[in-house]
């Protein structure tokens, strides 16, 4: 499988977001990672979907630890 991913960062922290999905401390400033795959639809044509993918709030080197290979 091919990933991409979107790393948005937030301008609320802990308070707002609740605690870092990854390592489960408190974030001063919270980042949203949005994961998509690469599929090939029906007619052959490559595309992407975040279906069976992962989005996560956190520290930022929390979730870019996650990602996938």
């Amino acid at each position: 499988m091919v990933y991409r991913y979107k790393l948005i960062r937030t301008r609320y922290g802990s308070d707002r977001y609740g605690k870092c999905e990854v390592c489960k401390k408190n974030v001063n400033t919270t980042y949203h990672q949005i994961e998509e795959r690469k599929y090939r639809q029906p007619s052959g044509k490559l595309s992407w979907t975040r279906h069976n993918c992962r989005d996560l709030f956190g520290h930022k080197s929390c979730l870019i630890r996650r990602r996938r290979k």
